[in-house]
C-alpha cells in the first residue's frame, strides 16, 4: 500500500493530521487497544496509519498486514460472489430461494405477539433479492426483540462459528435448520438485520458447485491478490493474527428498547478486556460451517482491493470479477 503526497489528488496534510491525533486518543483513552485506517482517492491512497497494539498481552504493534477478524465486512464479499453467479445465468433476483432450497417453501410468520411465538402462513416467497436486502424476514439468535429470536437460540440457529456448541455440521446444514424457524415478518415487508447472507452464501454453493471457502478463494481473493483473507488463518500468519477486544462491562446480545431504539450490547466504562486470543483461537482451524455473513478474517490491504475493484465497477488490475451493470 503506497501513499502519495495527499494534495496530489485533492486532501489536505494538516487536516489529515486531525485523523492521526484522533485515532491516538482513542488507544490514549482506552477506548482500543489499537486500530488502522487509509483513505483513497481516485485510486490512489492519500492517508495510511497505524496506532497501538493488535496484541496487548504480547506487546505487539499493530502493522499494515495485522489480520483482523472482519465479521459482517464478509457479507459484501459473499454479495459478490452471488453476483458473479448471477453473470453466470445461475439464478434471477426474483426468484424465490425455494427452487433452490425447497425446504423454504412453505414459511410460516411470527403474528406480532409479543409474549407467545404464535405464527400464520406467509403470503409471499422468500426470493435472491430479499436475501441481498435484509427483507427476507430471517433475524439473528443474539437480537432479543422478538420470540423468534428465543427459537433460534432454543434450537441452535448460529451460523456464528463463535457460538457452535455442535460439531461436524456444515453450511448446508445450519440453512436447513434455519428453514423450520418462524419469519419475523412477512417477506419483502420490513428491512431486519440478519443470517440473510448466511444462507445467500449457501446459494452460492449450490449455484457453483464449490465449497464457500473454494469459491471465495477461486474467483474472488486469487484474482483480487488477497493473500490473506479467508476463513483460516495458517499457522505461518500466525504472528499476525490480531487478539480481539470487547468493552470492559459489555453485555453481549442486541436489547430492542422500543421500535426506534435498538442498543447493541452494553458498554459500562472505559476500556477493554481480551475476548478472544490469537493462539486459541478457533479461526486458527478451518470452521464447520462457512459463514458468508460473518466468518472471514482480512487485512486492511487485502480489503482496500476489494473495496477499489468496486469503485472500479468491477475490474482491479486487469482482473474482472464483475460488469460495470451489475455493480451498479
Amino acid at each position: 500500500m503506497e501513499t502519495i503526497n495527499p494534495e496530489c489528488i485533492g486532501f489536505s496534510t494538516s487536516r489529515l493530521k486531525r485523523l492521526t491525533a484522533w485515532m491516538k486518543h482513542q488507544v490514549e483513552s482506552n477506548r482500543l487497544p489499537g486500530l488502522s485506517a487509509a483513505i483513497y482517492r481516485q485510486g490512489r491512497c492519500a492517508y495510511l496509519n497505524c496506532v497501538g497494539e493488535m496484541d496487548v498481552e504480547a506487546s505487539k504493534p499493530i502493522a499494515i498486514d495485522t489480520i483482523f477478524r472482519i465479521y459482517s465486512m464478509t457479507k459484501p464479499i459473499t454479495a459478490v460472489a452471488a453476483m458473479i453467479c448471477y453473470e453466470e445465468g445461475c439464478f434471477q433476483l426474483d426468484d424465490p430461494i425455494a427452487r433452490f432450497l425447497p425446504e423454504f417453501t412453505a414459511m410460516k410468520v411470527w403474528n406480532g405477539n409479543p409474549d407467545v411465538l404464535e405464527t400464520v402462513q406467509a403470503e409471499e416467497y422468500i426470493t435472491v433479492r430479499h436475501l441481498m436486502t435484509h427483507t427476507a424476514g430471517l433475524t439473528y439468535e443474539f437480537m432479543n426483540a422478538t420470540p423468534v429470536e428465543a427459537y433460534y437460540r432454543k434450537k441452535n440457529i448460529s451460523f456464528n462459528t463463535d457460538h457452535q456448541l455442535e460439531k461436524d455440521i456444515d453450511l448446508a446444514t445450519m440453512t436447513t435448520r434455519l428453514s423450520t424457524a418462524p419469519l419475523v415478518s412477512e417477506p419483502g415487508s420490513k428491512w431486519g438485520y440478519s443470517v440473510s447472507i448466511d444462507v445467500l452464501g449457501r446459494l452460492v454453493e449450490i449455484w457453483s458447485g464449490l465449497p464457500l471457502n473454494q469459491f471465495f478463494k477461486e474467483r474472488v481473493f486469487k484474482p483480487l491478490a488477497m493473500t490473506d483473507s479467508g476463513f483460516v488463518v495458517m499457522p505461518t500468519k500466525l504472528n499476525r493474527f490480531a487478539a480481539c477486544y470487547a468493552p470492559k462491562g459489555y453485555s453481549k446480545g442486541l436489547r430492542i428498547l422500543s421500535s426506534q431504539s435498538p442498543v447493541v450490547g452494553r458498554n459500562t466504562g472505559l476500556g477493554v478486556t481480551l475476548s478472544d486470543s490469537p493462539s486459541e483461537s478457533h479461526y486458527l482451524k478451518t470452521p464447520a460451517i462457512f459463514s458468508g455473513g460473518g466468518g472471514l478474517v482480512s487485512t486492511i490491504g487485502d480489503y482496500a482491493r476489494f473495496c477499489q475493484m468496486l469503485l472500479n465497477k468491477g475490474e482491479l488490475d486487469g482482473e474482472r470479477l464483475l460488469g460495470r451493470k451489475t455493480v451498479e
